[in-house]
């Protein structure tokens, strides 16, 4: 058991983070983060620290408080510390590995909200890989569910089986999004490094519109098997070099922006019927239509910072965030918000971990809902 003194206002950090500032990642696993990781929590200080120092920190950056961001680096500190202890260990318990590795993702997505955490938030992101391989390796039973990225080969999960009863119909609006998409892709790939982060990154997009040609099935699983790509953040010479902060790099984010919130409207669209007459209360209402706003937001911001000269190939992510917003109906950006988003891109060179990060968390949080809405749709499917 965990011999430290905790606060009321760490168990309200605690509750905090249950339900809201847990990580998106591993993808598809909700469960292990709010049931077992907890439980690991109660034998492991340095895990209940590094849960309460991401709690404090997003609430932080939610209400301003400059308080919970103080007790945020306390509790990072002794994260910090213990982690550091259990590393230096030759041998590990299946247990073991999974109290470092949900230690590393809260620290490496708590550091992602801090402004000077660039090298704290690679060093975690680093951790996570270096853990989840040796449970990979060693054959370890872990309670994440963490299939292996490495030559970045996608497998068909369950709901998206689902899509396969689906197509693309010639002619309807993801069909030729998709297809513009593509186009406006290549044309841009002049502008962008052919090495590094850049380039996997237009890989990993190339593959996923083909896919979309082949089957909605096949794009979809080839845009969720890439977040094993984000490991690859942390390496020192993409993460600190001119190719993972410069503008055209970005010009890659602004695609991945686009193709995100276009397989997001997708998913809606086909699982619409099932969400009844009240879908659109419900879309208003869930974490996923604040998670597309934020990303909308964010393509707002790369469209005001983008050199004049690279802004033509910032037509078809624009295009598609307008068609999802009003397709979908839903509420407009916010200014402020942008603006907060904008000085952290004019800032690149000591902010870009903040940039990546939470262009990460809303991401596969999007990634995640998008499955839960297929799950939800099989299983009323079963029923009937």
């Amino acid at each position: 058991m965990t011999s430290a003194t905790f606060t009321l206002h760490d168990l309200r950090l605690f509750h905090h983070f249950l339900c809201f500032a847990y990580p998106p990642l591993p993808l598809a696993n909700k469960s292990a983060w709010t049931q077992d990781v907890p439980q690991l929590s109660y034998h492991s200080e340095h895990l209940m620290s590094a849960l309460l120092a991401l709690a404090a920190s997003h609430m932080s950056a939610l209400t301003g408080v400059d308080n919970d961001q103080s007790t945020a680096l306390w509790h990072k500190g002794r994260a910090i510390s213990g982690l550091k202890n259990a590393l230096n260990k030759s041998h590990h318990s299946s247990i073991e590995y999974d109290v470092m590795l949900a230690t590393c993702y809260a620290l490496a997505f708590q550091s992602a909200l801090l402004p000077g955490s660039a090298v704290d938030f690679a060093t975690f992101v680093r951790g996570c890989a270096l853990v989840t391989g040796r449970i990979q390796d060693e054959g370890k039973q872990s309670i994440f569910n963490c299939p292996s990225y490495a030559d970045f080969s996608p497998n068909q999960g369950a709901s998206s089986c689902k899509l396969n009863v689906h197509s693309l119909i010639a002619g309807s609006r993801c069909q030729v999004l998709l297809t513009k998409g593509m186009a406006s892709l290549v044309t841009a790939h002049e502008c962008i490094a052919h090495t590094g982060t850049g380039y996997n990154l237009f890989r990993a997009l190339e593959s996923t519109f083909s896919g979309f040609q082949e089957s909605p099935s096949l794009g979809y699983d080839r845009f969720r098997s890439y977040y094993g790509f984000w490991f690859k953040l942390a390496e020192p010479k993409d993460v600190f070099s001119p190719d993972a902060v410069n503008e055209a790099a970005f010009l890659l984010w602004a695609f991945f922006i686009g193709l995100q919130l276009l397989i997001t409207m997708f998913v809606v669209e086909i699982t619409r019927s099932e969400m009844k007459r009240d879908w659109r209360a419900r879309l208003e209402q869930s974490n996923g239509a604040a998670k597309m706003i934020g990303m909308a937001e964010w393509l707002l911001a790369i469209e005001i910072t983008t050199p004049t000269h690279l802004r033509k190939h910032l037509s078809w992510p624009t295009l598609v965030s307008g068609e999802v917003l009003s397709g979908l109906r839903m509420t407009t950006a916010s200014r402020t918000l942008v603006e907060a988003k904008v000085e952290v891109l004019h800032h690149l060179e000591s902010r870009s971990h903040n940039a990546l990060g939470t262009l990460l968390e809303l991401s596969a949080s999007l990634a995640n809902w998008t499955e839960d809405l297929l799950a939800s749709r099989s299983g009323e499917e079963k029923q009937r």
